[in-house]
């Protein structure tokens, strides 16, 4: 009796292992491909996403091999089925995927796969859809959402509570509206997660003859929704009307706009151009439910109105970002004069905007408007090395709003925004007004107790922080791609990651160590040097 009791348990407890077992579907872009060969079962691989998705049994998880997957109708984003791409098709473990510094500006950013997933549409629809409910919820991680259109909102992607998008590339997708409001260009997010997205080159553009209304050319964030650690750039709004006369009031958020609770977490948000906050808009809500602008860079960015990096409208919780040489209609192509930030409220109800911990140039209108009595503000230069007090930013661009070249394309592609040794935004952050533990490459936000502005975090190693001028001519080039130079008076090199992990430690034989063997990326450099002192310097892996 108790050997029959056992066997049924472990009968049972099989049962369990093999139904706990997670459903991996593969989906590779035609029959010739031979992505996914390995896979022993054949019937598990499809050619198209809607085929998997639809399969018996459901998958928990589809993996889709690189390639591009056109569409000629919206994709539904199932609830309880994750999905994957980047993937060259001989991976077994998703971590296997590869990723590359493919713009070459010296990060080695979370969508930069190298085996790229193309989802494309023909310009007359949204791309991705969610509908309903979403109770188990799911993710789309590593894909390219390009080619959307058509006169809906959020043509790249519609996201509701309980969804997400991670990793992803949304980029080239054109909205348009004949009359009326169009809510989100490339992506609307209601109450969703959108985690380490680059979002550029959309648009949207309005006929409406009388009071075109646009808002969140890169992204609308509503309800609840969040965006961290995502870069929003080159994006455009559009008055396509003749008789529009110039009247640019509906016109918000070139980049993002937050509403109903929306975050930006973490952002860069440059280059863009619309009416009126052409980098950030924020619209009124509720005391209680305040929209978040927190530990953003916003640069660049230009207003065919008013306010070319952030107009905040009533209610908003922005604390230690950056926004620097944004440009308005006020005075186009100065920003030392123009606008930059404007905090505005209706004359009949009190602002519950806090603005606090932030680094500026150029004019803040509406002051008067903060509900912080005493914010602390720093006012730092108008050119990136400028005096007093320069921002530094290690590779900016050198125009504002969108791109008008093939040069200017490069410049946004390959442009750095991380601070330089010597910026006067580096430990200039409350730690007490943001919750997130990284910075948006993933290193930790709170360094030796202190913080910096902007979506960047300096590394320190030890007790000395980085000092890139100090050491310029110790090791060289830099950026490099297979190997630096060292002078004699370096002993040895300990090479960091970003996340303060060591990962190489030589010794100077020959004054050059060989780096061809690491990812690109950014890494921390420890020098040893002669009679016993270490220098610290940041080193971009090409």
């Amino acid at each position: 009796m108790k050997k029959s009791l056992l066997f049924i348990m472990a009968i049972t407890f099989l049962g369990a292992s093999i139904s706990a077992q997670t459903v991996i579907r593969y989906v590779k872009p035609s029959t010739q491909s031979a992505a996914w060969d390995h896979i022993g079962d054949a019937t598990l691989v499809h050619t198209s996403i809607g085929s998997a998705q639809n399969a018996t049994p459901a998958p928990d998880e589809i993996w889709v091999a690189a390639g591009t997957y056109s569409v000629t109708s919206y994709i539904n984003m199932k609830d309880g089925i994750n999905l994957f791409g980047g993937f060259l098709g001989t991976e077994n473990a998703k971590n296997e995927r590869a990723t590359s510094d493919l713009d070459l500006n010296g990060h080695t950013e979370a969508w930069e796969y190298t085996n790229a997933t193309i989802i494309s549409g023909d310009g007359t629809h949204r791309i991705l859809r969610t509908n309903g409910s979403y109770t188990a919820g799911c993710t789309w991680e590593g894909l390219t959402v390009t080619g959307g259109g058509g006169s809906g909102s959020g043509v790249g992607a519609y996201l509701l509570s309980n969804t997400g998008l991670k990793n992803c590339i949304i980029k080239e997708n054109h909205g348009s509206g004949a009359t009326g409001s169009v809510y989100a260009g490339a992506i609307q997010n209601k109450g969703g997660l959108v985690e380490s997205c680059l979002i550029e080159n959309n648009s949207i553009t309005s006929d409406d003859a009388s009071t075109p209304a646009i808002y969140g050319v890169g992204i609308a964030c509503s309800d609840g929704a969040v965006m961290r650690n995502s870069v929003i750039r080159n994006n455009k709004g559009i008055a396509g009307s003749a008789s529009f006369n110039g009247n640019y009031n509906n016109m918000r958020g070139g980049g993002v706009y937050l509403n109903k609770t929306g975050e930006a977490i973490n952002c860069v948000i440059y280059n863009n151009e619309t009416g009126n906050g052409a980098g950030v808009y924020i619209n009124n809500q509720a005391p209680n439910n305040a929209n978040k602008l927190i530990g953003c860079t916003v640069v660049n960015n230009k207003a065919l109105n008013v306010a070319g990096g952030l107009y905040a409208y009533e209610c908003g919780d922005i604390y230690n970002n950056v926004i620097w040489n944004n440009i308005d209609n006020t005075t186009p192509g100065d920003a030392s004069s123009s606008c930059n930030v404007n905090i505005n409220k209706r004359d009949t109800e009190t602002s519950i905007v806090k603005y606090n911990y932030n680094a500026v140039n150029g004019n803040v209108l509406g002051s008067a408007n903060n509900t912080i009595s005493t914010p602390t503000i720093f006012t730092i230069a108008d050119a990136n090395n400028g005096t007093p007090n320069p921002v530094k930013f290690i590779l900016p661009t050198s125009f504002q709003g969108v791109s008008t070249s093939a040069a200017q394309q490069t410049e946004i592609e390959k442009a750095n925004w991380d601070l330089a040794d010597g910026s006067y935004c580096i430990n200039r952050g409350d730690k007490t007004l943001t919750t997130e533990t990284t910075d948006i490459m993933g290193a930790a936000r709170v360094q030796q107790n202190i913080i910096d502005l902007g979506a960047y975090e300096t590394i320190y190693l030890a007790t000395s922080l980085i000092k890139d001028k100090e050491v310029a001519q110790l090791v060289y080039p830099n950026p490099a791609t297979n190997y630096i130079n060292l002078a004699t008076e370096v002993k040895a090199v300990q090479v960091y990651n970003v996340g303060g992990s060591l990962v190489k430690q030589l010794e100077n034989t020959n004054n050059t160590i060989e780096i061809s063997d690491l990812s690109s990326g950014i890494y921390i450099l420890k020098l040893s040097m002669e009679g016993g002192s270490t220098l610290t310097t940041k080193l971009i892996k090409r």
